[in-house]
């Protein structure tokens, strides 16, 4: 009992001395110059301004944090504001260990009051694109930039604003986050994440699993996702994996949405449409190499009373539009004015434009059969018609 006692005193002695000793450390670093140094560093790798107009507090013992309040990171010289990210405080718990092997890991990290925006402008220059000398005086580089592997474990932001402002189609998209509350690693690394907020001014609450986001600022990481999105009149899930997101930016994601309104999804996009009905659509997206594919698609759009529209099939790329595939029906109920008019055919791409093959169009007693043709065209578009009864 004796050992025991002089021991545990010793250790009590041993952490005395060294809480009392990182006390002491701590109290003689000069925190205005680690800010000098960080806001240098800040500037020569992003060619940038950081400042800190509040508070500074260095904690060294235990785990290293730093507490910093009312940052701001200056904007692009042409941007629409002068800071592109402003936060009221900023709280940082970094781990000692994965230091060494050259990984940054926060433990914790707190954002209170985030201001970020993205914008680009009429040119499609963006500014989260930096610019330094060093840069501009090397060979340009195509691929991902170099970055440190970083990962973050739990994460809280509170009262956030995010704002995404498209300077070439004018249009803008606001993110409202009332509370950001990610846990840290689960099974499998996976992160589970809540997040209650607003988009355009529509309420929405997101809840599921993330991989580890600094597998966005790595170059080749894969960062898998699972989530579920709860709005007032809107349903959605996407499940899959985004890969090199600075790269080639390619990705596998599964979706569901189920819209009562389909109106209510397009604000969410920040878009403005006709009222089309309720909207259901499953597909799976492919990004690979800059092709841009949808597969498996199903989709139904529409109301009972009025006009209906469904698709089923694939595109193997979006874009040009190439491997266009799809069964498409449409119908619109009876009226007063006419009878009710059923519709289906499939779509399909070819060298000219797309078109709609099979098409047959009942209307009464009536119907007609054919191909139904749209062509771009350089002056302007034409659509030519090839039906019979």
């Amino acid at each position: 009992m004796r050992f025991l006692k002089v021991g545990l005193i010793a250790l009590a002695v041993v952490f005395a001395l060294v809480v009392g000793a990182g006390a002491y450390l701590l109290s003689r670093i000069d925190k205005n110059a680690l800010v000098r140094e960080a806001q240098a560093a800040v500037k020569e790798a992003t060619g940038r301004t950081l400042k800190i107009g509040g508070k500074v507090d260095l904690r060294i013992f235990f785990k290293p944090a730093i507490v910093a309040e009312y940052i701001r990171f200056s904007n692009a010289s042409w941007g629409s504001r002068p800071d592109m990210v402003r936060a009221r405080r900023l709280e940082v718990e970094l781990a000692r260990i994965p230091l060494l092997t050259g990984t940054i890991r926060f433990d914790r990290l707190v954002i209170i009051e985030p201001d970020v925006l993205l914008e680009t402008d009429a040119k499609g220059r963006a500014n989260w694109q930096f610019h330094t000398k060093e840069a501009a005086a090397k060979p340009a580089d195509t691929g991902a930039p170099f970055l440190p592997a970083i990962e973050v474990e739990a994460v809280r932001i509170a009262d956030g604003v995010f704002v995404y402002r498209d300077g070439a189609r004018g249009t803008q998209t606001r993110v409202d986050i009332k509370m950001l509350d990610r846990k840290g690693a689960g099974f499998g690394r996976l992160y589970p994440i809540t997040v209650e907020g607003g988009v355009n001014g529509r309420v929405f609450a997101l809840k599921g699993t993330v991989g580890n986001p600094g597998a966005f600022l790595t170059a080749g990481a894969t960062c898998p996702f699972d989530l579920k999105i709860t709005a007032e009149k809107v349903q959605a899930g996407a499940k899959g994996q985004l890969i090199d997101v600075l790269g080639r930016a390619d990705a596998h994601i599964q979706f569901e949405i189920d819209a009562k309104d389909v109106q209510d999804l397009a604000t969410l996009a920040g878009q403005k449409i006709p009222p089309l009905g309720s909207l259901k659509a499953r597909a799976t997206i492919d990004r690979d190499k800059g092709r841009l594919g949808v597969r498996d698609l199903d989709l139904e759009l529409g109301q009972p009373d009025a006009l209906q529209v469904s698709a089923r099939g694939s595109i193997r790329d979006v874009i040009k539009p190439a491997g266009v595939a799809l069964e498409v029906k449409a119908s619109v109920p009876e009226s007063k004015q006419a009878p009710a008019i059923r519709a289906n055919g499939r779509l399909e791409d070819f060298k000219d434009g797309v078109r709609v093959a099979g098409l047959k169009i009942i209307s009464g007693k009536n119907e007609l059969k054919g191909d139904l043709e749209y062509r771009p065209g350089k002056a302007r578009p034409r659509i030519a018609a090839r039906l019979e009864g």
